[in-house]
């Protein structure tokens, strides 16, 4: 049986451009995060300069998800509401070069140790209903479904825009 890969969450560094950028161009990727496929390795800087902003302005905690010295996808805490609400939604996205593995579970093992850390009491995460890997990850890993946001989301495919529900779920840290 080949050994399960070692996934660690990094603070973002710029070094790691070239690794978002192999999979952050792929249609895939992007079809169910709120983003077009970056079509220049500039965008992978700027995406990963601004969460080098925002952690430094405490408005997120956000890392890259990485393995062997690549990065194979992003995970953090998104501050949303006042500190005294003790809660933070969580956002990832994971390449899909490390679908297949354990790379959720671990970073997210990772994340909810940091949101206790920090004294973190809930975190939420809203995810595209439609998408099911999504969804089950979050409920195989101590996430519980809260309800349906009813077209929460604008998508996009040859037939035009549409909107598309979205499923909430959350974990309390105790």
């Amino acid at each position: 049986m080949k050994p399960q890969a070692t996934f660690t969450l990094e603070y973002p560094d710029l070094n790691y451009a070239e690794d978002l950028f192999s999979y952050g161009k792929l249609p895939i990727f992007c079809e169910f995060i709120d983003a077009e496929p970056m079509i220049d390795i500039s965008q992978a800087r700027d995406f990963i300069q601004g969460l080098i902003d925002q952690n430094r302005r405490q408005e997120k905690d956000y890392y890259l998800v990485v393995s062997n010295r690549k990065c194979v996808g992003t995970m953090g805490l998104i501050y949303n509401r006042p500190a005294s609400h003790k809660s933070a939604l969580i956002g990832y996205g994971i390449s899909p070069f490390a679908w297949g593995t354990n790379a959720f579970e671990q970073a997210l093992g990772d994340l909810v140790s940091i949101a206790r850390s920090k004294g973190l009491i809930r975190l939420e995460a809203i995810t595209r209903n439609d998408n099911k890997s999504s969804v089950n990850a979050l409920l195989k890993n101590g996430f519980e479904t809260e309800g349906i946001l009813k077209s929460y989301y604008t998508a996009e495919d040859e037939d035009g825009i549409f909107r598309v529900d979205a499923h909430i779920s959350s974990m309390i840290l105790t």
